[in-house]
């Protein structure tokens, strides 16, 4: 599952440069892995999606909002939600391991 998750994360950046709209495919598919891990309590594929959506909303603001402001302001607020799946990962990686069913906050 692994190697497909990283295959879908990575296939907008091979023609993000001539098609645009592509960085709304990488964001969206990074979303939904981050979503599925949750669901699946599956921690490696939350990284996968953690580091997916880092990498697509650095380059998208870098490409479009190059010298302003929107540069630190995306690292700072994808650097906090990093920070909120973080924590919901270790609250919920004890549980998984020892099969316990858990509720999602």
């Amino acid at each position: 599952m692994a190697g497909g998750t990283v295959l879908a994360l990575a296939a907008p950046f091979i023609a993000v440069e001539r098609y645009g709209a592509l960085y709304v495919l990488g964001v969206v598919t990074a979303a939904a892995a981050m979503a599925a891990a949750v669901r699946l309590r599956d921690p490696a594929l939350l990284a996968l999606g953690s580091v997916g959506l880092l990498a697509h909303l650095t380059s998208l603001v870098v490409r479009h909002l190059g010298d302003t402001f929107g540069v630190p302001a995306t690292l700072a607020v994808t650097g906090g939600l990093l920070i909120v799946l973080a924590v919901v990962n270790a609250r919920l990686l004890p549980e998984v391991r020892h099969g316990r069913p858990t509720s999602v906050p």
